[in-house]
């Protein structure tokens, strides 16, 4: 039986992360604008202890789907970023 390896979910830089929350959604067939990503996530940045929340729209060849990319990404105390994503 295969092992699962479990996906990383805490980075150095915020543009790691971002980079990170495209590629799982690029992995399951979907396309996304990196314009909306990155005016909706690597603009601004995030503080300490705070949360940045984006819903990023995703394409299947070229057309717009339903569902769209959540990502949440937590800065802690130690300034790493704690990545949270899923399609919704």
């Amino acid at each position: 039986m295969k092992k699962r390896v479990p996906a990383q979910t805490h980075f150095d830089l915020l543009g790691e992360a971002v980079d990170t929350a495209v590629e799982r959604a690029e992995k399951r067939g979907y396309e996304v604008d990196s314009h909306e990503v990155f005016t909706q996530l690597k603009t601004g940045g995030v503080g300490y202890g705070e949360t940045a929340r984006a819903s990023i729209t995703l394409y299947k060849d070229g057309k717009e789907q339903r569902k769209g990319l959540i990502v949440v990404i937590y800065r802690m105390e130690t300034g790493r970023y704690e990545l949270t994503t899923y399609i919704n």
